[in-house]
């Protein structure tokens, strides 16, 4: 399983809440008695790794569930899943229900392949999973079970923007401030998919859901600096990995001023910054500025350097 913030967000719902994915999947109702163990993700025939499999006791019945959450399509799916659900079925022996979890409509195919399958010489592995499609279910629906574990996921779902703001809204009502801290960061980088980072960083930061200290070392912020980094590179700069470590510093510093000091206009002052460490050095005076007038003051100062 790939180390990317949106791969992040999933592992924590799939850890944390497990019976909430399985509810979004489909394969449980709200209130349905069940058992469900997670599995290990290792499976032993291989080191090959899948996102998450349970094992789902519901009356005397059993049988494992096999979610993959993908952030685009990709074709190698057609391959991989006849090939962990094959691992998965010789390891326990039992009934193997594979679900595609899409987040955004990247790279999708017409028709959506349902099957994938695996010829090799005189075998054959084939495997059916569902595709759950992340823009299709209705947040609201969603929203109405109050489940703090889907609520990162809100944003993604067929809704409004009351609807967003309703999600923040129960956000806020998760009494375990590290639970809450850490919904929060997911929420912000999956609902960055669909809208406005900057508008959303200043929904979470208002209500004090994410401590402005604690965001500069949250994995979101760490995402916005590789994004820069990445655009860094791709503008082919002779030092790619300094103007991507401006270009980071330089979105992340605007998200904070965006938030903190919403009527000031100093876009084009900041990105007219070309040093990285004076741009982390405003940014800390950012964090620390009271008011808007002692933040201009300091960026002034900054820019006769």
């Amino acid at each position: 399983m790939s180390t990317k913030p949106y791969d992040q967000a999933f592992k924590y719902f799939a850890e944390q809440d497990a019976e909430s994915l399985l509810i979004l999947l489909g394969y449980l109702k709200p209130g349905e008695a069940a058992e469900i163990e997670p599995l290990p993700l290792e499976l032993s025939v291989s080191t090959l790794l899948t996102d998450q499999a349970y094992l789902v006791k519901r009356g005397s019945k059993q049988f494992i569930v096999h979610p993959e959450a993908q952030i685009a399509w990709k074709d190698d799916l057609l391959e991989r899943m006849p090939d962990y659900d094959a691992r998965l079925w010789m390891k326990y022996r039992l009934p193997i229900y594979s679900n595609v979890l899409l987040l955004t409509r990247k790279g999708l195919p017409k028709p959506v392949p349902h099957a994938g399958i695996i010829h090799a010489g005189s075998l054959k592995i084939e495997s059916s999973f569902r595709v759950t499609k992340i823009w299709e279910s209705s947040a609201q629906q969603y929203l109405a079970m109050k489940r703090d574990g889907i609520l990162p996921f809100i944003p993604l779902m067929r809704g409004s923007y009351e609807d967003l703001e309703a999600s923040v809204k129960l956000l806020r009502a998760v009494k375990d401030k590290q639970k809450q801290r850490d919904l929060g960061v997911h929420f912000l980088m999956l609902g960055g998919l669909r809208y406005n980072r900057a508008d959303l960083l200043e929904m979470i930061l208002e209500k004090g859901m994410i401590p402005l200290k604690e965001f500069k070392e949250s994995s979101f912020y760490q995402m916005v600096l590789d994004e820069g980094r990445e655009e860094g590179r791709e503008a082919g700069r002779e030092e790619g990995r300094e103007a991507g470590r401006e270009a980071g510093l330089t979105k992340t510093l605007l998200l904070l001023v965006a938030h903190k000091f919403p009527a000031l206009d100093v876009k084009a002052k900041i990105e007219s910054i070309n040093d990285a460490a004076l741009l982390e050095k405003l940014y800390k005076q950012a964090l620390e500025a009271k008011d808007a007038d002692t933040f201009l003051k300091r960026l002034a100062r900054i820019r006769k350097r």
